[in-house]
């Protein structure tokens, strides 16, 4: 319906988001159906309808937003998720780097949208998580993922009641232990999973 509602009018921007859209939760069922290959067709051709929309207008954040989770979709479907995926960790990589470097875009045009450098984080956390689990050399896994602890540590000490960066501080602290233990460096992993251990044991009593 989408599609056909487009071809009335190749041009209109909203038409075109709408589809980018339907193609976007089309690949999050085909992906719960386990059908990858048929869902990473739906995300990559989602992402291509919103390459065009932020060709077309670079300035709208709402529009480079949307295809920056389009490319963190791609990356799951491709190699990032968690049990099934299509293998391809650089392709995944690829486009996890896509939507960093779009997530610093839109954090650099304003400072002081905490949403914008907290998808720098976010962006950062996966491509860090994705190389530390699958890639022949987890220590490349180190420059994403501090880079990512010291945003969101900036983040935290702007608002030390917030429990989103609370948490979002415990998954960097294991994912970067995790990495140091990994590559043979235990004594700098110790004090990360302990901050982890306080940190969590905080949380528990929170909503």
């Amino acid at each position: 319906m989408a599609e056909q509602l487009l071809a009335f009018d190749p041009a209109d921007a909203d038409l075109r988001n709408n589809l980018a859209s339907a193609l976007n939760a089309l690949g999050v069922v085909r992906l719960a159906a386990a059908r990858l290959e048929e869902a990473a067709a739906a995300y990559a051709r989602s992402v291509a309808v919103r390459e065009l929309l932020v060709r077309d207008a670079p300035t709208n954040v709402t529009y480079r937003r949307s295809l920056m989770v389009s490319y963190g979709n791609v990356a799951d479907v491709l190699g990032a998720r968690t049990g099934e995926n299509l293998g391809d960790v650089a392709g995944a990589t690829a486009a996890l780097e896509k939507a960093t470097a779009l997530a610093r875009a839109t954090a650099a045009e304003d400072a002081a949208d905490r949403r914008a450098r907290f998808d720098v984080v976010n962006a950062l956390l996966r491509l860090g998580a994705l190389l530390g689990d699958y890639s022949a050399a987890p220590a490349t896994a180190l420059g994403p993922l501090l880079e990512a602890d010291g945003l969101n540590a900036t983040l935290l000490a702007e608002e030390p009641a917030s429990d989103r960066y609370g948490y979002m501080q415990i998954v960097i602290d294991r994912r970067v232990g995790r990495v140091l233990a990994t590559i043979g460096r235990p004594a700098e992993a110790a004090p990360r999973f302990e901050r982890v251990r306080v940190r969590a044991q905080a949380l528990r009593s929170g909503p």
